[in-house]
């Protein structure tokens, strides 16, 4: 569960950001139009060495939430050595200081806290939460497991194991082997975003306990660091214990480049197929390379992403649902990340209607590109702003969003304004949003079903070759687990 806030945290850093406030209810709202939205005040604070500490009070609950970022990760790993962001990160909570894995996990639950670690490919975050008259001691916990973790062996061979069982689900499971041929049919073998944040089992299979603490001693590193503390504490107090365990934390080498040295591939057009014999469903994932965290179109591709696939009554959700009975379901959405990541429509259809599934998508990814009607944009602008606050229920949702102003440097205003940049959007900035981000004919169309029953359709959309994938051209080869493993 505690690893499992920490990834939906970081999943909300990279996806569309949603919601960052409650509504300003001191003014009636226009008719027709959602509340006015403000973000609560921020206080900014730095440590003695410079760490910088940002403060949101919410006395709400008798909760406080320290989130520790730093500004590395999964784009990080060397080249060959994918996944190791992702091990360190995970490592990193099974023993530290005085503590082995279980006295830690142990001490941890005793304070009635939370308190893990993740990474994205943009960042690495340490999230606590925990009992505001608890905090000095679970402070006490987390100071050691960011600066002091013990790596153990036998930790580390658990952790690979559990990882390498993982790898081999995946090679069994057609939403994974779809997810993962996509991410390499786009980005190629040789670009960080060919494969997941966990690499390949290969690369991790090979990875050591001396390359996680030479990672770990440039990834957790000071120059890298910030912290967001929100929840019911007094910035006073919250300042002093933090200074107490971080403020004479100093460098003990370099850190890692916060800036992505890979270009970004120019990938073509392709249609790739992996053989699921006797499979009665076809998984489609149908994309390209799409647009970065900072991109200027950031607003007007929100409402053309939601008619397009980000609601249930979006066009392709429509289309392949309601109109066709292909699906039950189907989607589409942007990875906004520091350097462009993927934009994909997923959806997974019946076996004899995959050809037919596939030019219903890339003909709504054609129509996409022209002007929206005013009625239907209409309905997207409200929908996403209607959205808005209802995700800032939680400690969790405002941490996330004070996260992204840090990782991504967000002005102060920034949500503040997000409802009315939302509302302002036209049908002509939708359009060349489209355009200039969504070419059909760039897409790559990856699917996962029975070649017997699939292959003829694909080759019959006469869009170019099938290319028939096997699963270790894009996973790797498979790595048995380790029989000493426990």
């Amino acid at each position: 569960m505690k690893r499992f806030l920490l990834t939906l945290l970081l999943a909300l850093l990279t996806l569309a950001p949603a919601a960052s406030q409650a509504p300003d209810r001191s003014a009636p709202p226009r008719p027709g139009l959602p509340p006015g939205l403000r973000m609560p005040p921020v206080l900014k604070k730095q440590l003695p060495n410079g760490i910088p500490v940002w403060f949101v009070q919410r006395k709400k609950v008798p909760l406080v939430s320290v989130h520790l970022l730093f500004q590395a990760g999964a784009m990080q790993d060397p080249v060959g050595q994918a996944g190791l962001a992702s091990f360190m990160t995970a490592c990193l909570d099974e023993g530290a200081g005085s503590r082995d894995s279980l006295e830690f996990a142990d001490a941890v639950d005793m304070l009635g806290a939370d308190l893990s670690a993740n990474c994205s490919f943009d960042g690495t975050v340490v999230g606590l939460e925990v009992p505001s008259a608890r905090l000095e001691p679970a402070l006490d916990l987390m100071a050691d497991m960011v600066l002091r973790p013990r790596f153990s062996p036998a930790e580390i061979d658990r952790l690979r194991a559990r990882m390498l069982t993982s790898f081999l689900q995946m090679r069994m499971d057609p939403p994974s082997l779809a997810n993962a041929a996509f991410l390499w049919a786009v980005y190629g073998p040789d670009f960080r975003y060919g494969t997941s944040s966990s690499g390949t089992a290969a690369q991790f299979a090979a990875l050591t306990r001396q390359d996680l603490v030479d990672f770990h001693r440039r990834l957790c590193h000071p120059a890298l660091a910030s912290f967001v503390v929100t929840g019911d504490v007094e910035p006073e107090r919250a300042m002093a214990l933090l200074s107490q365990r971080f403020g004479g934390w100093s460098a003990s080498g370099p850190a890692l480049s916060q800036v992505p040295t890979r270009a970004v591939p120019t990938r073509g057009s392709g249609i790739f197929l992996v053989d699921r014999p006797d499979s009665p469903q076809s998984v489609l994932r149908v994309g390209m390379v799409g647009v970065e965290r900072a991109t200027p179109d950031f607003f007007p591709l929100q409402i053309l992403n939601t008619v397009l696939g980000g609601s249930f009554t979006s066009r392709l959700n429509q289309n392949l649902r309601e109109r066709n009975g292909f699906t039950y379901g189907a989607s589409s959405s942007f990875a906004m990340r520091r350097a462009p990541g993927p934009f994909l429509v997923s959806t997974s259809v019946q076996a004899d209607k995959t050809g037919a599934a596939l030019m219903e998508i890339l003909s709504e990814l054609e129509a996409i590109r022209q002007p929206i009607p005013e009625a239907e944009l209409e309905k997207a602008r409200n929908y996403a702003a209607y959205s808005f606050p209802g995700q800032f229920e939680t400690g969790t949702d405002l941490a996330a969003r004070v996260l992204e102003m840090q990782m991504y440097g967000l002005p102060d205003s920034y949500f503040s304004e997000y409802v009315g940049r939302l509302l302002g959007v036209d049908a002509g900035a939708a359009s060349q949003a489209a355009i200039r981000t969504l070419a059909p004919e760039a897409m790559a169309l990856v699917v996962v079903g029975d070649a017997r029953v699939v292959r003829p359709q694909l080759e019959a959309l006469n869009l170019g070759p099938v290319r028939v994938l096997e699963i270790d051209e894009f996973l790797g080869p498979a790595v048995p687990i380790p029989s000493a493993a426990p």
